[in-house]
């Protein structure tokens, strides 16, 4: 019976359009082996985690307009890299975060250095 309440829900729920999907490959082997090569890929993106959290990040936002009378806070992302190092050292002397944590807030490409 779970098998086939799954089976109904799936059939009358489902929003893919199988007849035109299968249009798109020419056959529905073809769209099964599209749909295969491509399972998996979209989760290969590699990042580097910093920290366990971005819940400072409102409290370094607050910071930074603050000090800097900062109008939108994406106007960092304008800064030259001189000018976010010195962003980093501010966020640094006032908060318990790493380089690499504000390093990665401001968006500043940077092998880590010492603060």
């Amino acid at each position: 019976e779970r098998k086939q309440l799954v089976d109904k829900i799936i059939s009358s729920y489902n929003v893919i359009q199988y007849d035109e999907v299968i249009s798109f490959f020419g056959t529905y082997e073809n769209m099964l082996l599209a749909t295969h090569a491509n399972t998996g890929s979209e989760y290969e993106i590699k990042e580097t985690f910093a920290g366990k959290s971005d819940a400072l990040y409102p409290s370094m936002t607050r910071i930074l307009m603050n000090d800097l009378k900062l109008n939108d806070i994406h106007e960092i992302f304008h800064f030259s890299d001189d000018r976010k190092e010195d962003c980093l050292q501010r966020l640094f002397a006032r908060t318990a975060l790493s380089p690499l944590q504000i390093g990665k807030y401001l968006h500043l490409s940077l092998a880590v250095k010492c603060v």
